[in-house]
């Protein structure tokens, strides 16, 4: 199905921070899930603001502030879900019910697998005088056309340049380029995005490229198949109301983004 290579996402505190499995004994247990992020919000927890992400987990007492678009956070403890618009705060709260130990370690798994064996870099990135010790995302990774695509990369790299080139093999492809990018870096909102494979990069101010990688863009039908294997797979895991939830950590855990 899809990719093998969810590793090449990089050390995770750079790409994408996800839900840790193995807290200290005096860590806040997760109780809660950033499911799908489209524009920009941010995750207030211990007075650190930081962006929030899909597969992020959310202890209680954490705010979540939605500046432009929406957010879709999962109670990972009930079962439940919460749909934040644009202006919204919300705090993350333990739910009262609680799950079975097993249920419990049956996500957690499942999140595991999207962290596990995560490089310090990432294969087939160039960096001056470092060869490939910097880290770019995405790499290797299928996006559903509808998924947040954010570009990113180490942040000790300074790009001066950013590009896009794809889908490969298309008669009129993109050739997209942007100076000064910012990091991270969203698709641009004039692209289309188009199914097939594209390849991107970073150069820096002498031209040189710093760091380069690939991604493909499903098409609806690929995508839809690729929902259906994953959900059918996630009723043997979990229960019905975590079904769609699970289905979703395992496609991202296979380097596949289908929300």
């Amino acid at each position: 199905m899809c990719s093998n290579r969810w590793r090449s996402v990089a050390a995770a505190s750079l790409l994408l921070p996800v839900l840790a499995v193995a807290e200290p004994e005096n860590a806040a247990a997760p109780v809660g899930l950033l499911r799908s992020v489209e524009g920009t919000a941010y995750v207030i927890s211990d007075a650190e603001r930081r962006q929030a992400e899909p597969f992020v987990g959310l202890s209680a007492g954490d705010q979540i502030v939605v500046e432009t678009g929406k957010v879709v956070v999962a109670d990972i403890v009930c079962g439940g879900q919460h749909e934040l618009a644009a202006g919204s705060t919300f705090v993350m709260r333990r739910s009262a019910c609680e799950t079975e130990p097993s249920l419990l370690q049956r996500l957690r798994a499942a999140l595991d697998k999207v962290r596990r064996g995560q490089p310090q870099t990432v294969s087939g990135v160039t960096r001056e005088g470092v060869g490939s010790g910097a880290a770019v995302w995405p790499d290797s990774v299928s996006f559903a056309a509808s998924a947040a695509i954010m570009f990113r990369w180490d942040g000790t790299v300074a790009a001066e340049s950013f590009r896009l080139n794809g889908p490969e093999g298309a008669a009129a492809p993109t050739r997209y380029q942007l100076d000064k990018p910012s990091n991270p870096l969203r698709w641009p909102e004039e692209l289309a995005r188009r199914p097939g494979r594209y390849r991107w990069e970073i150069r820096g101010g002498d031209g040189k490229t710093l760091g380069r990688a690939t991604f493909e863009i499903l098409s609806s039908q690929q995508a839809a198949t690729k929902r259906a294997h994953y959900r059918n797979k996630a009723k043997s895991i979990f229960p019905d109301q975590y079904r769609d939830v699970g289905a979703e950590l395992l496609a991202a855990g296979d380097g596949c983004l289908l929300n």
